[in-house]
């Protein structure tokens, strides 16, 4: 097929799958971190690595004003989600042979040079988690605290990149991963698939999702409200049954951008454009390996929006459900605000249009059928009315549903 490929004539490709056993052995470095060399696969525990503790989850503390918060006791118990709990710290890893190299996480609450050393985010000190003043923000963000990814998490995604990367290298020598968020493989992506016990995409040569993650990653550092308020939002989506492409509703992705393009867009913005503030950062034509680079005078948004994540998810609802023009109207974060639809082919006659801000294709594509569109409509419409009536989570999102965390 590939007359070219320095592979022809080898043997056809088997992965050779890590035993039951060997999984187990280093699952067991509950406090070590992995390193593994490319292309022998060799596993070697690293010396633990103590972080010191951050911040807390804030909770509900109706009589103290929003810049007063308190660590959680060990023997308080005013989740309601029986899940994980909230853990932000978890060992350094460095990514070995990534296309596009991060800097080391560090994760200590003194003021950050800027994003390009953050993998995972950490809190900036200006930009913390405010206290939940009341009952819909602390179920906000109670579940954003149990759903914080662990360390464990993070070491069976080392030892699955490790062994998935030197599978590939047997094939294409020069192939190389690099990691999403910590949380995503990009570059090769298989679509759900397990390994070692963990749940992951692979995307083959994914130009575009390397700079629009790093634009996302971006948004979550400058405002502590957008992570709370994207997790609480997919995980709607999905409980109602409209968060997967596959089946002709919205991507992941495309529920992002619209909470975003929500944000900013009220009468006085949560977050700005990006794109516009810090054009040099992200240029479309950038080469790859100075992507990550460019973050370093970005700094946290400073919104005179204080609004609380109760209300700002209750108006997210709203806004789709009564305000929003689908039949002419184009979501774009890139210009932040509302784009008149065109009769070009990328737009004319789709029922949902995100335009996604590299390549300003619309990522909402997937919805072409009016059933499905309709069903979209239907659920901000319902869930709007309901969470404005009783402003509590679980009339829209019951807690069965909360308990698995994992995913993007």
């Amino acid at each position: 097929m590939f007359p070219n490929s320095p592979n022809v004539g080898r043997p056809p490709f088997s992965p050779a799958l890590l035993s039951q056993q060997q999984i187990i052995n280093a699952l067991n470095f509950r406090n070590a971190s992995f390193s593994g060399t490319i292309l022998t696969g060799v596993i070697t525990p690293r010396p633990s690595v103590v972080w010191p503790l951050n911040s807390a989850c804030p909770t509900y503390s109706p009589g103290l004003p929003n810049n007063v918060g308190r660590k959680r006791r060990s023997d308080e118990r005013t989740s309601p989600y029986e899940v994980k709990r909230q853990r932000f710290q978890s060992p350094p890893s460095r990514p070995s042979g990534s296309s596009v190299p991060f800097v080391v996480d560090r994760r200590y609450s003194v003021q950050s040079p800027g994003i390009s050393s953050l993998l995972p985010l950490t809190d900036h000190p200006q930009n913390t988690l405010q206290v939940a003043r009341d009952k819909l923000s602390q179920q906000v963000l109670d579940l954003f605290c149990n759903c914080q990814q662990q360390s464990i998490d993070l070491e069976k995604k080392d030892l699955c990149r490790t062994q998935i990367q030197r599978e590939i290298q047997r094939i294409f020598p020069l192939s190389k991963l690099t990691r999403r968020y910590y949380q995503n493989f990009g570059l090769f992506f298989l679509t759900k698939k397990s390994w070692c016990g963990v749940e992951f995409d692979l995307n083959v040569n994914n130009v575009v999702g390397i700079r629009n993650t790093f634009l996302l990653r971006s948004y979550a550092y400058i405002e502590s409200r957008v992570r709370p308020l994207v997790l609480v939002v997919k995980k709607w989506a999905r409980y109602h049954g409209i968060n997967d492409a596959s089946r002709g509703t919205l991507s992941s992705y495309s529920l992002v951008l619209m909470v975003l393009h929500y944000l900013q867009t009220l009468p006085e913005p949560v977050i700005p454009s990006l794109q516009k503030e810090y054009p040099e950062c992200f240029e479309p034509t950038m080469q790859l390996q100075f992507v990550h680079r460019r973050g370093s005078n970005i700094t946290p948004y400073l919104s005179l929006n204080s609004s609380n994540l109760g209300d700002l998810l209750v108006g997210f609802l709203r806004y789709y459900a009564t305000e929003f023009d689908w039949n002419n109207s184009i979501i774009s974060i890139r210009e932040a605000k509302v784009i008149p639809k065109t009769n070009e082919m990328e737009w004319k006659n789709k029922y949902i249009c995100v335009e996604e801000p590299f390549d300003r294709t619309n990522t909402a594509r997937a919805v072409h059928e009016k059933c499905k569109f309709d069903m979209i409509k239907k659920e901000f419409l319902q869930s709007w009315h309901k969470l404005k009536d009783k402003r509590d989570l679980f009339s829209i999102l019951p807690a069965a549903a909360t308990t698995e965390c994992g995913g993007r």
